[in-house]
């Protein structure tokens, strides 16, 4: 066989060349390696969402008890704490302001962060983990 008809028998097979895989594995590469970066920093945004809401639950479940109640809840834990935000919820859950869900336990879900309750205002917020 001479050298062109080799080549042109080379030219008619089919599959990918050596530097056609390389290539697709080097963007199969870049991808992965932007998601491994960008998927956690997704999962915690949306986790802080989670917790602004159930943050404004909880405050809406302390104003009910307030106009029910005619007085915040009553707290022995030091107020903007996190004590204080699990005894409120506690007594919140007891007096039926609020649900016990068990895909729902009330607790923060964003990395580094708790809910805290100021029982001067009767508001909480998500505060950093110290």
């Amino acid at each position: 066989m001479t050298k062109s008809k080799q080549i042109k028998k080379r030219s008619n097979q089919k599959g990918f060349t050596l530097a056609e895989m390389l290539v697709t594995l080097i963007i199969i590469g870049v991808l992965a390696g932007v998601m491994i970066v960008a998927v956690p920093q997704i999962v915690n945004r949306s986790r802080t969402q989670v917790d602004k809401a159930n943050a404004k639950q909880v405050t809406s479940a302390v104003t009910l008890y307030e106009a029910d109640q005619g007085a915040l809840p009553t707290v022995t834990a030091a107020s903007n704490t996190n004590a204080a935000y699990d005894e409120v919820v506690q007594l919140l859950i007891t007096n039926k302001y609020l649900k016990k869900e068990a895909d729902n336990d009330y607790s923060a879900k964003a990395k580094d962060k708790v809910f805290v309750y100021d029982k001067v205002e009767g508001v909480v917020s998500v505060a950093d983990k110290e």
